[in-house]
């Protein structure tokens, strides 16, 4: 699609920009799954200590893929948001997979400007930061609920990492 990075002209290094962008977009909702994934864990356990097993069931999650996350954790969400995620898993792996180098595109077909793959990656990335936003606020909920403050697992972390 665009031409070896070291002859890219400026519109193609503003498109390697946005796919970057994107992208760490896309992996900031794949660590919110990760803790939304692992409170639920931790809901679903009965008695014990929920600060001292949360790292080791985020280091279980942190291991997952966001499709396989989206999936473990779709039972727990409205309908509307697992429509979202379904969405972000596709076009996050659009971008991983076919961004670049589609499979599917026809010898024929047109390639896209740099112009156009930059407003494709802004809308994408545009969605996946909606979708975040909307993690975020449910990730707070959740915490709530289960009386995790980000001063308990902070104070976890500290004890865990100086062993």
């Amino acid at each position: 699609m665009f031409n070896d990075p070291e002859w890219a002209t400026e519109e193609e290094w503003n498109a390697y920009a946005w796919f970057g962008f994107a992208v760490s977009e896309a992996q900031i909702i794949e660590r919110q799954l990760a803790v939304l994934a692992t409170a639920f864990a931790i809901q679903s356990q009965k008695g014990g200590n929920q600060g001292s097993c949360w790292f080791e069931l985020y280091d279980k999650h942190g291991k997952l893929t966001l499709g396989q996350l989206s999936k473990e954790i779709k039972d727990f969400l409205d309908e509307e948001l697992v429509v979202h995620l379904e969405c972000v898993v596709k076009f996050r792996n659009d971008l991983a997979h076919e961004f670049f180098w589609p499979r599917k595109q026809s010898i024929n077909d047109p390639v896209p400007t740099p112009e156009e793959s930059i407003k494709k990656l802004m809308a994408i990335a545009s969605k996946f930061s909606s979708v975040s936003s909307r993690l975020e606020s449910y990730i707070d909920e959740v915490m709530m609920k289960l009386s995790l403050d980000k001063k308990t697992v902070t104070e976890e972390a500290k004890r865990q990492t100086s062993q």
